[in-house]
């Protein structure tokens, strides 16, 4: 019964990210740069996720995906979350993208000498989650003074940031105590990922929304300056 769940999850999700897909590609001209970021790390999800879902389907080794999704999801996600850095009279995001450097360039020789590709990349994947977890707490303080974060970025981010924020925080504990886990029996380990999978799907709807909403705002503001 796990097993079926989880394909049936894994379906929607890649259905919700081909939808998110399509408003971005549609969309992409009249959204803000940040935002485009988000957009290319729900294009890189929505190849990874259908990739992963055929070759599993195939019975061969999807893991490689994950690998190279690992440092764009790096490079996307933290350019996304770059506006949260700065601010009037300081600017951090020059401290953001070393950490984002860092950060690739750890992911990648983890790929090339420590967990190679036949294998989960827990290290760097760990280091991902730290890097969104961090960036999204930080997001949250700044949405506790709305001044000035009526633009549609931080429009968007309201949205997209709860569903994100607890996303990477299941996948945190998943992937830094996955060593640990394996030790415990193989039903509980798949009831892990099936939930991780639900929360996962549940933060498609919310991109979805997200995307659905910076289309109407921009059609409302295109309108708005029509008359």
């Amino acid at each position: 019964m796990g097993v079926i769940f989880s394909r049936v999850l894994s379906i929607l999700i890649v259905c919700c990210l081909l939808f998110s897909v399509s408003i971005f590609i549609r969309e992409y001209r009249k959204l803000p740069q940040t935002i485009r970021w988000f957009g290319w790390f729900v294009v890189v999800s929505c190849i990874t996720e259908a990739g992963s879902f055929l070759l599993a389907r195939l019975e061969i080794s999807n893991l490689f995906f994950l690998h190279f999704y690992t440092p764009l999801k790096i490079i996307f996600l933290g350019l996304f979350f770059s506006p949260v850095f700065r601010k009037e009279k300081r600017d951090s995001s020059q401290t953001l993208y070393l950490f984002i450097t860092l950060s690739v360039l750890f992911s990648i020789l983890n790929s090339l000498f420590i967990q190679d590709f036949n294998s989960i990349n827990s290290y760097a994947y760990t280091v991902a989650n730290l890097l969104v977890i961090v960036c999204g707490a930080i997001a949250f303080f700044r949405l506790t003074n709305p001044d000035g974060l009526d633009t549609p970025y931080w429009q968007f981010i309201r949205i997209v940031l709860p569903a994100l924020f607890i996303y990477e925080c299941a996948s945190l504990f998943i992937f830094m105590f996955g060593p640990y886990l394996e030790v415990i029996e193989i039903s509980k380990q798949r009831h892990l990922w099936v939930a991780n999978a639900f929360l996962n799907m549940i933060l498609q709807f919310f991109i979805i929304r997200a995307f659905l909403q910076t289309r109407s705002n921009t059609i409302e503001t295109a309108a708005s300056s029509q008359t």
